[in-house]
């Protein structure tokens, strides 16, 4: 069966009509609506859309319903204290916009006949999701969340936009507080729920890593009592996660290079252009291929081949060539080749924390060749509470083990780092990313391996920008 495309809209199906808006919103709606997807982004607006107008801090999305209506949109969801559009029949006035919203992603999530797989941890989601996306779509209908719309208009968003017939969805969830994953994992109410990992990440708001495990392990609440639970048994809060899990009637199913590991990452070897990877599972070995690199995606993979064997996915399709299907997104270890400079770019500029960026780490040294430098490009990890710096300063050893040869640094907590630096690996400092933009390419030679990694509000991307375009 064909994967189904995540832009819903592109399928023209038809997702929602009169009738499902009324039973959803428990409303009046026109007669003759009949929408193909659902967006909060009047720009993104398509014939036959809806609309719907949501407030945040700084934005107030009620204000663009007239372009969404001149863009084509079928209907318009707006608040009730919205200045009214005059002699426009299809607009519909609300108490709250975003409760509208969330209305409509429990009504889909609720006639949903599939199997909902959700995927959370402190690194590895969105490309973990990507590979489920690969894997079971090798075989099956499925439908995944869009890059990381994970928060809760974005779980909404994906699961109103949701097509009719298919046979899997895949939901990223994502928090940064405690509480957020118990309300998201109620709405989404998955069958398989996976957490990749427990690292320091969004440490500003909590204070320990127990604290973050626990917090993660809140998506087991909204899990199907019987569904299951897959956990990484390598990780040291693993004990935690499956007690929670366990308090959920869930079943423990883990992976990881463990000996006690459900499906155990028994080889991993890149090869210059993509991984072979060979899991055990119940004395059953699964070899497959990868086009990604790093032993963290080989894991995640495991948790991969986990859900699908939970979720009754046809998991020798997933191993045959799912895999294989598989491409790393933009921001997110995206290889990109500038030939006619000569670089090779990894494309880690989406987010960081100190778990990923030892990762990527360790994945840039397996590209080490005799022609070849290999540069790290590395900006502040954000969101790290008092034990920024320390944090900061723990990705010296892997910089050391993973045999880098020069180290640029972007921001005031990555100065720190910089600092401790042996100086035959120090390239430069910059306060910022587009002060790095400026003078990286004067540090660089052609061949050079690069990557790119910091948190998104560091901007790294216009690093990335200035490396693919240049030469």
């Amino acid at each position: 069966m064909a994967q189904v495309n995540v832009n819903a809209a592109n399928t023209q199906e038809i997702l929602w009509d009169s009738t499902q808006l009324s039973e959803a919103l428990s409303i009046a709606v026109p007669s003759f609506i009949e929408a193909n997807s659902v967006s909060i982004d009047s720009r993104k607006i398509s014939e036959g859309s809806i609309f719907v107008g949501i407030k945040g801090e700084n934005f107030n999305g009620n204000l663009f319903a007239q372009d969404a209506l001149d863009r084509g949109a079928i209907l318009c969801i707006l608040d009730a204290d919205t200045p009214k559009l005059q002699d426009v029949k299809n607009v519909i006035y609300v108490d709250n916009a975003l409760a509208a919203l969330n209305q409509l992603g429990v009504y889909k999530r609720k006639n949903f006949k599939g199997e909902v797989i959700a995927v959370t941890g402190s690194a590895g989601k969105t490309t973990t999701k990507e590979m489920l996306r690969a894997a079971i779509g090798a075989h099956h209908s499925v439908y995944a969340s869009f890059g990381n719309f994970n928060n809760n208009y974005g779980l909404a968003l994906t699961l109103a936009n949701m097509p009719n017939e298919i046979d899997y969805a895949v939901i990223e969830l994502g928090m940064n507080h405690a509480g957020e994953l118990t309300e998201l994992s109620k709405i989404a109410k998955p069958d398989v729920s996976i957490i990749t990992n427990i690292a320091p990440a969004h440490l500003e708001f909590f204070e320990s890593v127990e604290d973050i495990a626990r917090a993660k392990a809140e998506i087991f609440i909204g899990t199907k009592k019987g569904g299951y639970a897959i956990l990484n048994k390598d990780n040291q809060y693993f004990t935690i996660l499956e007690a929670e899990a366990l308090k959920q009637k869930l079943n423990i199913i883990s992976f990881g290079e463990s000996q006690e590991a459900d499906f155990r990452l028994m080889s991993y070897k890149f090869g210059g252009k993509h991984s072979d990877i060979t899991v055990l599972h119940n004395n059953t070995d699964f070899s497959y291929i990868l086009h990604a690199s790093g032993k963290h995606n080989a894991i995640n993979s495991c948790a991969v081949l986990a859900a699908i064997s939970c979720a009754q996915a046809n998991i020798d399709a997933a191993v045959s060539k799912g895999f294989a299907n598989f491409q790393a997104q933009s921001g997110r270890g995206e290889l990109i080749l500038n030939t006619t400079a000569r670089l090779k770019i990894f494309d880690q500029s989406y987010n960081a924390n100190p778990e990923s960026t030892k990762a990527a780490i360790a994945n840039l040294g397996e590209y080490r060749d005799e022609k070849s430098r290999l540069i790290a490009i590395l900006g502040d990890m954000r969101e790290l509470g008092e034990t920024a710096q320390e944090l900061h300063l723990s990705l010296l050893a892997p910089i050391l083990k993973a045999n880098i040869d020069k180290v640029f640094c972007v921001g005031a907590l990555m100065n720190s780092l910089y600092k401790k630096l042996p100086d035959a690996i120090k390239g430069a400092h910059a306060d910022t990313s587009k002060d790095m933009a400026k003078m990286i390419m004067q540090h660089l030679k052609p061949d050079d391996i690069i990557l790119v990694k910091g948190s998104f509000s560091m901007d790294m991307q216009a690093i990335v920008n200035t490396l693919k375009n240049c030469g």
